[in-house]
């Protein structure tokens, strides 16, 4: 396992240590407002009578050839059940990482402070601009990364006519398996997104990605080995009990995670500026700037890992001073 992956983990286990209850309350919480709009959309499609799909093939005992509902009633009553709650937990997605965040970062916040971001308009606001403008994002990479093996798919016949359909159907599935990849990579630039617009509240919506793009660079192998850690923990949490302690230990790491990448970049930017400031400041020869570059992502790095320890030293203080309180 990654060092940093393995310090900032054990990390979320110590913030966790005095309050796993109310963390697993607010996940509940959450899961609960999403199952709350799911039940509702079926309760008002089954009382207008809108299934979700519709038995063309009139085989009512094979599943499998029935096509979703498009008709303009069943289209105007999900979308409006989508859109009532993407306004709703966008907002409460948001608070409910800056719960985890400001949990890490050693404050104790109450269960009701998830409500953060329906105080106000401006938050509100962010939070739904943010998740679209992401997404829109995402929808366009996901045209790059998988429209390769779409037309490999459905058109290598044509475009490939020496091929046969064997060696069509293997690159297809490779350029899947690439694209979904790719895909992967490019999501995690977005990775810091939400997490810059919590620890600035002042920040646009538009600085807050472009900065998570420069945080994350450099970083996005190491986010992608942070997520890939948590693979065994999603696939047994199948069962109840699993995942009633991996969410927030999850919850807990990436917001811990974030808040180590966020004071690193915003170190290394302090330090850029009191150079670019610094009276003593000689220009430098085009060698000597190969040089400065060649140690950048060492002296990254060394920042990054330093910040992670001064993190694991705090938390260790404040398990020792809150036994002794006890």
């Amino acid at each position: 396992m990654n060092s940093i992956t393995s310090i900032v983990k054990n990390n979320s286990k110590k913030a966790l240590n005095n309050n796993f209850g109310r963390a697993l309350i607010i996940i509940m919480l959450y899961l609960s407002v999403n199952l709350f709009f799911c039940l509702l959309h079926l309760v008002i499609s089954l009382a207008l009578g809108l299934p979700f799909f519709v038995d063309i093939a009139s085989t009512p005992n094979v599943f499998l050839d029935n096509n979703i509902n498009i008709t303009f009633p069943s289209v105007v009553c999900s979308s409006t059940i989508a859109l009532i709650t993407f306004l709703v937990v966008s907002p409460l997605e948001y608070g409910l990482s800056n719960w985890f965040y400001r949990l890490v970062g050693g404050e104790n916040d109450e269960i009701l402070s998830v409500f953060y971001f329906f105080e106000s308009t401006t938050m509100m606001f962010k939070s739904w601009l943010a998740k679209i403008c992401v997404t829109i994002r995402m929808i366009f990479w996901s045209f790059v990364c998988f429209l390769p093996s779409f037309l490999i798919f459905y058109y290598g016949e044509k475009l490939f006519e020496s091929f046969s359909a064997a060696l069509l159907i293997i690159f297809s599935m490779a350029s899947l398996i690439l694209g979904t990849f790719f895909f992967i990579m490019l999501k995690l630039r977005y990775f810091l997104v939400r997490f810059f617009i919590i620890s600035d509240r002042k920040i646009t919506v538009k600085q807050a990605i472009k900065l998570s793009v420069k945080a994350s660079k450099g970083q996005i192998t190491n986010l992608f080995k942070f997520h890939l850690s948590f693979i065994g923990w999603l696939l047994i949490s199948f069962l109840l009990a699993p995942i009633l302690y991996a969410a927030p230990y999850y919850m807990a790491s990436k917001a811990l995670y974030a808040r180590v990448l966020i004071e690193n970049y915003n170190q290394k930017v302090n330090c850029e500026i009191e150079n670019l400031t610094s009276p003593t400041s000689e220009p430098t020869d085009s060698n000597n700037d190969l040089e400065d570059n060649s140690v950048d992502t060492d002296a990254t790095k060394e920042m990054f890992i330093s910040h992670v320890i001064e993190q694991d030293e705090k938390l260790t203080n404040d398990d020792t001073n809150n036994s002794k309180n006890q």
